[in-house]
């Protein structure tokens, strides 16, 4: 099964010490593969109980996410 775009943009984001707490769990989870918005992100965080630091990680590899550029595959 092919990543999420979101999945996919964490990839280039390992190795980041800043951002390690949430991007070395989150880039080998399949569940982040169908997100779409903060909020889902924020919600499937909150059931796997996660911690502060890891919840500001999130919301900032999101925003970095949402002004990304991305391609779009034309059919």
């Amino acid at each position: 099964m092919p990543k999420g775009p979101f999945r996919e943009f964490i990839q280039t984001l390992a190795g980041q010490d800043t951002l390690r707490k949430f991007v070395d769990h989150a880039v080998d989870d399949p569940n982040l593969d169908s997100l779409e918005s903060w909020e889902d992100l924020e919600e499937y965080l909150k059931s796997k109980a996660a911690n502060g630091s890891v919840f500001e990680q999130a919301k900032y590899v999101w925003n970095m996410f949402e002004k990304h550029p991305r391609q779009t595959v034309t059919e």
